[in-house]
């Protein structure tokens, strides 16, 4: 497949899918959201075993030590990929099997992609974060795409460098994912994950974000949870009043990409919120109306001109000047009587009156909770 960017060709008697898509929102599979499967800090190389309710999580690890929450943008970034290339083969006709979990990319990309230098130490990190990906293994029962089977793999089956430029620096890598985390995409098993994320220096914090993403999902504005259970989530080995420190930090840095979270130390307990809950901010400014809201399904083409009109402006009043992201990739902004669409590099992609079939989905969308808010 070769269409807008996304390709899948054949190298000898292997398929691989080629990483061309410039920019995509980021995407994270929901089950390494929720599981602890990466390590906390560099130089680990414990045995841990994770275990809530009924799933149990072993990882192993590897010769160069356990891959790292840093070393996931790996995942994430070939995750985010292989998604916006089923979402084009399904826009233009293409079979799906030809999007594959072997996935070729250019360091370079991933490395801006995932606000990364490019210095010749920032491609050798990455060496060293494959190793890693390769080298720890994981034994587990979570369920993705719909299978739950008891099993073990590395967080990447293999990886090679492809080419070298002129001054033996990598340019070309590619990288099987396992069949485990292939599932899971396939079955679009992911959630977008802010662009901010990868701001995040401190492990915790990004385990945090991670947890507070799952939770939250779409459609949910704020997550409540206990401090022990939020330390078991998160797989720290610390102990729970360096944890709760660790927490009085994230409230006073206030840094989490979408949430701001707050700490009831009487309680233990600590509630994310969605920094703007544009969701709630649209109804309100709706519900005047009340039967605006009867539902993604309701056809206007039946309504009259003048009442569709004004049925339209209690929305333009709502989402003035508010921006989305959309799980295609890039952004839509209500504006004036337009919907403007933008790529995800941030380049102009055209736009749509309000009145427009598509412009009405991306309506209810965005006021029933589906579209993440761009605060």
């Amino acid at each position: 497949m070769r269409a807008a960017g996304d390709a899948c060709e054949s190298d000898s008697s292997r398929t691989y899918f080629i990483a061309t898509i410039s920019g995509p929102i980021p995407k994270c599979d929901l089950a390494s959201l929720e599981h602890p499967l990466f390590a906390l800090r560099a130089g680990d190389r414990s045995v841990r075993t994770y275990t809530h309710n009924d799933v149990t999580v072993t990882v192993k690890p590897g010769a160069d030590g356990c891959a790292t929450v840093h070393d996931k943008d790996v995942w994430i970034y070939v995750t985010s990929q292989l998604v916006e290339g089923l979402n084009m083969a399904a826009r233009h006709g293409v079979s799906r099997e030809n999007v594959r979990p072997t996935v070729r990319f250019i360091a370079h990309d991933f490395l801006v992609s995932c606000k990364r230098g490019t210095s010749g130490a920032a491609y050798e990190r990455l060496v060293d974060a494959l190793k890693r990906l390769a080298g720890t293994r994981i034994e587990t029962d979570i369920k993705t795409g719909g299978v739950r089977e008891r099993g073990g793999f590395g967080l990447i089956e293999r990886w090679k460098v492809i080419e070298r430029d002129g001054v033996g620096r990598m340019t070309a890598i590619e990288v099987v994912m396992p069949e485990w985390l292939w599932r899971s995409v396939s079955a679009f098993d992911v959630l977008a994950i802010g662009r901010e994320y990868f701001d995040l220096r401190k492990p915790m914090h990004r385990r945090v974000y991670e947890l507070t993403r799952k939770h939250c999902g779409s459609r949910q504005s704020k997550w409540t949870v206990g401090v022990l259970v939020l330390l078991k989530k998160t797989g720290s080995t610390g102990s729970l009043p360096e944890f709760r420190r660790m927490l009085r930090e994230l409230v006073r840095v206030d840094n989490l990409p979408e949430y701001r979270a707050e700490y009831d130390e009487k309680r233990d307990q600590v509630t994310f919120h969605r920094r703007r809950d544009a969701v709630d901010h649209l109804r309100a400014n709706t519900l005047n109306a009340g039967h605006l809201m009867r539902g993604r399904s309701e056809s206007w083409g039946h309504l009259a001109e003048r009442e569709r009109r004004s049925k339209f402006e209690g929305f333009k009043a709502a989402l003035q000047g508010q921006a989305f992201r959309l799980d295609t990739g890039g952004t839509v902004r209500f504006c004036d009587q337009v919907l403007e669409f933008f790529a995800a590099d941030g380049g102009r992609r055209g736009s749509w009156p309000y009145e427009a079939e598509r412009s009405m989905e991306l309506i209810h969308r965005a006021i029933s909770g589906e579209l993440v808010p761009v605060v």
